[in-house]
């Protein structure tokens, strides 16, 4: 019996060359927007900004800033920043709602999280 190669257990996304200049110029507008806003919220709701900055910073070394393979995005890998979005998700949302709401909106997270995964 063949041993199972660990690559294969993942997609392959080629490398296509760098993204036009007015996506990178978006995504950066749009990631220094929601760090402003997190930040700027950081004093009431501190869970915001520690949901998001752990999302920046977890991802920060598999976004392809520096290109070391034949692969463009490595998609495996995302289980560790999306940790900060399920923390920013699971407090703020229950902070926003009244008692009864809550248990639904938090069966609705895991469910999504579940699926998602």
């Amino acid at each position: 019996m063949e041993a199972m190669r660990l690559d294969a257990l993942c997609v392959f996304y080629p490398y296509a060359g760098m993204a036009p200049l007015w996506k990178v110029a978006l995504s950066a507008l749009l990631a220094a927007a929601f760090t402003l806003y997190f930040a700027s919220r950081a004093k009431e709701s501190p869970w915001l900004a520690v949901g998001w900055l752990w999302f920046l910073a977890a991802l920060a070394p598999y976004a392809g800033f520096i290109q070391l393979h034949d692969q463009a995005r490595c998609d495996h890998y995302m289980y560790l920043p999306l940790a900060g979005l399920a923390i920013l998700a699971a407090w703020a949302v229950p902070a926003r709602i009244d008692e009864r709401a809550r248990t639904l909106g938090a069966a609705l997270i895991v469910c999504a999280m579940l699926t998602a995964s």
